[in-house]
Order: C-alpha cells, then sequence, then structure tokens
C-alpha cells in the first residue's frame, strides 16, 4: 500500500472513528447519563476486534489494514499527548484549592479501584494463557494494575473536563453540597456544573 492509499485509509479511518465515537458518547450521556469518555471506549470496542473482527472479520480487516495500524497508533499517541498538555494548560492553582479534597479523592479512587480489579482478574487472565510461563503472578498483576491505572487518568481528565470541572470564564466554582465524589466521577462533576456557579 503506497503513500497515497495509507492517508486515504487513515482519512477514513478518522471519519468512521469519530462519528462512532460522538454517536456512542451521545447514546451514552443521553441514557446512561454517562462522560461521553465512556462512549469513545465502548465505540472502540465496537469497531474493534472484539465485536466488528468476531462478526465481520473481512470488513474490519478493510476498514483497518495493517499498513495504516502504526499511522493510527502514533496519532492517538499524539491526541492524548495534545489532551494532556491542554488540561495541564487549562489548570487554575485557585480552582484546585477550592475543590482539592474532592480532586485528591478521586484521584485516589481512579487509580486505587482499577488496581484493585487487576488484583482480582490477573489469576483468570492468566489461566487464559494470557501472559507466558516465566511471567509471574506478582509480574502480571504489576503489569496489568499499572496498565489499568495510568489508562484511568486521561479518562478522569476527559471527564472531568466535559463536566465542567476544568477551567472556565468563572473565578469562583461552587459545588452543590450532600454530593459524594467517590460515588459516580461523571454526576460528581457534574454537580459542579455552570448552574451552581458563583462569581465573586
Amino acid at each position: 500500500m503506497d503513500l497515497v492509499h495509507v492517508g486515504a485509509a487513515l482519512a477514513v479511518q478518522m471519519v468512521v472513528i469519530l462519528g462512532a465515537c460522538r454517536l456512542s458518547g451521545w447514546l451514552v450521556g443521553r441514557f446512561l447519563h454517562q462522560p461521553r469518555v465512556i462512549g469513545d471506549m465502548i465505540a472502540g470496542i465496537l469497531l474493534g476486534p472484539s465485536l466488528l473482527g468476531w462478526l465481520a472479520p473481512q470488513a474490519q480487516a478493510l476498514l483497518f489494514p495493517i499498513e495504516t495500524r502504526p499511522l493510527l497508533q502514533f496519532v492517538a499517541q499524539a491526541g492524548i499527548g495534545l489532551y494532556m498538555f491542554l488540561v495541564g494548560l487549562g489548570f487554575r492553582r485557585a480552582h484546585f484549592h477550592l475543590q482539592a479534597g474532592s480532586a485528591v479523592a478521586v484521584s485516589l479512587c481512579g487509580i486505587i479501584v482499577p488496581f484493585l480489579g487487576a488484583v482480582a482478574l490477573t489469576p483468570w487472565l492468566s489461566a487464559m494463557g494470557l501472559f507466558g510461563p516465566t511471567v509471574t503472578r506478582f509480574e502480571a498483576t504489576l503489569f496489568i494494575g499499572v496498565a489499568i491505572s495510568i489508562t484511568a487518568f486521561p479518562v478522569l481528565a476527559r471527564s472531568s473536563a466535559n463536566g465542567g470541572w476544568a477551567a472556565r470564564r468563572r473565578p469562583r466554582w461552587r459545588c452543590r453540597p450532600g454530593r459524594s465524589t467517590t460515588r459516580s466521577p461523571g454526576r460528581s462533576w457534574r454537580s459542579c456544573s455552570p448552574a451552581s456557579a458563583r462569581t465573586g
């Protein structure tokens, strides 16, 4: 596959991916009341080998040929890097001080809970033959735990930005009382909504 065909295939992939993420994110937000980033992950599962590759492997291979996957991976990594840069660029220390307790609680839950989930899943994944015979249980648990925990951080950042916790043109935010930030990240961040913001 030459450069022209690779570029054309990548353009088609971007249109399909963005369209699927947009639709899935809207459905998840509309009916499940969850952040759009959850819909993005669901769209990846639907278009990946777990569903499309299982139901129609030829269509999945035609949409995502092997020759374009390294370039698609590079675009994805660049997108994550640029988005995390924008998150850091929009960070406001005054906003963080107002929500320091909530931020620490949500961050710890977003790291500890996935890691504990990895500890529970590692024996089952090892029994399925996911790891080689030379990989110990501790190494497998550490790998899965760190991978899931690190992956959870961009999800938290995207959820907070979509929920209104990112920097806005308001000097002060005030969340409604009585909401637990450790119960549901999407709903907790939405409690810091523009409707409850006060300027001062």
